[in-house]
């Protein structure tokens, strides 16, 4: 039972984990035009929220439309929306356009921790799923540069640093223990979920495992009984992921495809 005393947002996000779907998507909603749908949380939440229950065209479409009026207003906008809106294009197998916005989403006047790092990450990640829509030099240049900032400092610059083979998977695993005072024991998981997701990838790209083995791994990390037990800042950090959906789109595919993929 929803305590009565909780705001319609926090309402709205414990009945999605409880899987009350159209009363939680309508209070987040309701947040939503309250804040008269620019708000930095609500906007995120909203859009994530409609990835989370699968309608991947709206999320998209409401997120594109949050990026389209706040560049012109100069609203706030952060990295979260051009990642989770291009999670959504990708969804649909829109590639080019997820791309297009996680480019655009390199430059984000606001992102965790200083530093866009999420959308190179994701750029990386569509060179190596689909390489003809990004080429993975390119992709990987422009996240050493982002992960070598001055303000990048532990994670999620270590698992950035990772990826574009700058540390080693031991200094990465120590950092991801490491937390500040102003962080949650939350996200610890979080960080250790993420790790698992680009290890599939990167071995994907680098020892030429088959995409149907890919996929069993993406299988394997998104099976939904593992996420029963999240505690409310555990959920909301899973569903703003826009590995996570494409995770979930990855182990969902019925393609078959058992020919190794070594990308360059």
């Amino acid at each position: 039972m929803v305590a009565s005393d909780q705001s319609n947002e926090d309402r709205g996000w414990e009945l999605l984990r409880g899987t009350h779907t159209e009363e939680a998507l309508a209070l987040l909603k309701n947040e939503l035009d309250r804040e008269r749908g620019v708000g930095l949380r609500s906007t995120v939440g909203y859009g994530a929220a409609l990835l989370w229950t699968g309608q991947y065209r709206s999320a998209a479409e409401n997120l594109e439309r949050v990026i389209e009026t706040n560049r012109k207003t100069r609203g706030p906008l952060s990295e979260d929306h051009y990642s989770l809106a291009g999670a959504g294009r990708w969804c649909l197998g829109e590639y080019p356009r997820a791309v297009e916005l996680w480019r655009l989403g390199t430059k984000a006047p606001y992102a965790v921790y200083g530093v866009c790092l999420a959308t190179p990450k994701l750029l990386v990640l569509s060179s190596i799923l689909e390489p003809i829509q990004f080429a993975k030099p390119e992709a990987m240049e422009l996240l050493k540069k982002k992960s070598m900032k001055p303000g990048v400092q532990g994670y999620p610059g270590t698992l950035a640093q990772f990826i574009a083979g700058l540390i080693d998977h031991a200094a990465l695993d120590e950092s991801v223990e490491q937390r500040t005072a102003r962080e949650v024991g939350s996200l610890i998981r979080d960080r250790k979920w993420k790790v698992a997701f680009y290890d599939a990838v990167l071995d994907l790209a680098a020892v030429g495992i088959t995409r149907n083995a890919f996929r069993k791994r993406m299988r394997s990390i998104t099976k939904p009984s593992q996420f029963n037990d999240l505690d409310a800042s555990e959920f909301w950090w899973l569903t703003r992921s826009a590995e996570f959906y494409i995770a979930r789109h990855e182990a969902s595919s019925t393609r078959i495809d058992n020919h190794p993929m070594n990308c360059p």
